[in-house]
């Protein structure tokens, strides 16, 4: 029933409208670099897969939940980062995730504006047949 980053990576990365919003110098990265330097940038993180049901000794069903951090600069032609967070909402919503938490945090000093996204889903065994 688990994910993993890879899944999360394909399914980020093979998304036609969230790359062409990215253009060629956009990233799509599974870790926080030391510095974010590359923009725009979408960061997701694993963040949680927890067993919620048992049935005879197993789990039968587990509750994702995915961080997706989104960098972009304020510069004429960028995209927006509510453009990306309506993109990756797009990607997360083909696969039955739903967003609990989005905000965002801008920083007018430096010109970045950082929103964080959190996607949450629960897979029962059914979901794997």
């Amino acid at each position: 029933m688990l994910k993993s980053s890879a899944f999360y990576n394909t399914l980020l990365a093979s998304d036609a409208a969230l790359l062409a919003l990215l253009g060629p110098g956009g990233k799509i990265l599974n870790a926080w670099p030391q510095l974010v330097t590359a923009f725009p940038c979408v960061i997701f993180q694993d963040v949680n897969q927890a067993d919620r049901e048992f049935g005879d000794n197993a789990p039968t069903m587990s509750e994702l939940r995915v961080q997706v951090d989104i960098f972009t600069k304020d510069a004429a032609g960028a995209p927006k980062s509510s453009d990306l967070g309506i993109a990756v909402a797009n990607v997360f919503a083909k696969e039955f995730f739903y967003c609990p938490s989005n905000g965002e945090v801008p920083d007018d000093t430096v010109g970045v504006r950082h929103r964080r996204m959190v996607f949450t889903r629960a897979v029962s065994a059914s979901d794997l047949v």
